[in-house]
């Protein structure tokens, strides 16, 4: 009787904390860092990056995987840096210049995963040693440790059908343990959209597949607890969800970046006060950082820290250096 009444309340609250989010076109010249912020640190790096495409939080240091070059503005290595921001070194690089999809860490080993299109490699971050590396038969575009798993969201097409899905692994063995997720779509052409994973208190939230939406750990996954509404002007979406990224919760907000009408944005919703904060992104316009008088900043990304986002900023593509700001979101 009284497990009965726990699993009703449980799906009752499921129930009740599922929400549509309509996106009113409503534009900021700039979203301040203060708005969605409580703190925004940052730190100057003197190496040749063109960005940083991941960043990954542990007690003692930073780890990213930084876009060179070379390599066409994409990732194929591993870099550690202290908490003041200072450059370790670089700890990894792909033999092959295999590009780097995404970084997870599992604090319980201090080990580092390092996932390739099709390929996870799991690195010892004291001795900066290979432990184990796979060959997986999906490609991959997000990782997260959750619960002492490993989560994987990606893409796989077969002659006929593309489909999203979200696996787990055992983080040790890297073994696979279950499909948790399939979302399965008619192939039109090969272009995919990059899943994204956040977390946030006992959850975890994905975001895949052709729709808006955003889906909780908490009931498997099942049904979507966010719907993001009007992100199109209730139109066609004409291939443009493909540019759905970052997408999840994150401090007490829902958050989104999105493309509407050949024009690139970032939104925000408060949760808790029912609020957006929605604008074009450019080089003027978009996230501004008020806080350290930086300026116009790059949209952020998560990381796998529930409470923090990063972003990075650099002026001129061709000079060296490149400044990397952490922005402890507001809960």
């Amino acid at each position: 009787m009284i497990s009965a009444f726990i699993s009703a309340f449980f799906f009752l609250s499921i129930f009740l904390t599922q929400q549509d989010i309509g996106v009113e076109h409503v534009y900021l010249d700039r979203i301040n860092t203060s708005s969605i912020a409580d703190q925004v640190i940052h730190f100057d790096l003197k190496e040749d990056f063109t960005n940083i495409q991941d960043l990954v939080i542990t007690q003692d240091f930073y780890f990213i995987s930084p876009g060179e070059e070379k390599s066409k503005g994409f990732s194929t290595s591993v870099s550690k840096l202290d908490k003041s921001g200072k450059y370790l070194g670089e700890i990894y690089r792909s033999e092959t210049g295999s590009l780097i999809s995404d970084l997870a860490y599992n604090p319980s080993t201090k080990s580092l995963i390092i996932s390739h299109n099709q390929k996870i490699v799991l690195l010892n971050v004291v001795t900066n040693k290979i432990i184990k590396e796979v060959e997986i038969d999906k490609r991959i575009t997000r990782t997260k440790i959750f619960k002492s798993k490993l989560y994987v969201a990606g893409f796989n097409y077969t002659d006929d059908s593309e489909i999203y899905y979200l696996d787990i692994y055992d983080p040790l063995s890297l073994k696979l343990i279950e499909t948790k997720k399939e979302m399965k779509y008619v192939l039109a052409d090969k272009a995919f959209r990059h899943s994204s994973l956040s977390s946030k208190g006992d959850e975890l939230f994905v975001s895949m597949g052709a729709v808006n939406e955003i889906y909780s750990s908490a009931d498997g996954f099942k049904k979507p607890i966010i719907t993001f509404k009007n992100i199109y002007k209730n139109k066609p979406s004409l291939g443009n969800i493909l540019f759905s990224s970052n997408q999840g919760l994150v401090g007490k907000f829902a958050t989104t970046g999105f493309k509407y009408l050949n024009n690139y944005y970032i939104y925000y919703y408060d949760l808790n006060a029912k609020k957006q904060y929605l604008s074009k992104t450019g080089e003027n316009s978009g996230l501004y950082d008020d806080i350290n008088n930086i300026g116009h900043i790059r949209n952020p990304r998560f990381t796998n820290a529930n409470e923090y986002m990063f972003s990075t900023k650099k002026d001129k593509l061709n000079e060296k250096g490149i400044t990397v700001i952490l922005l402890k979101i507001k809960s």
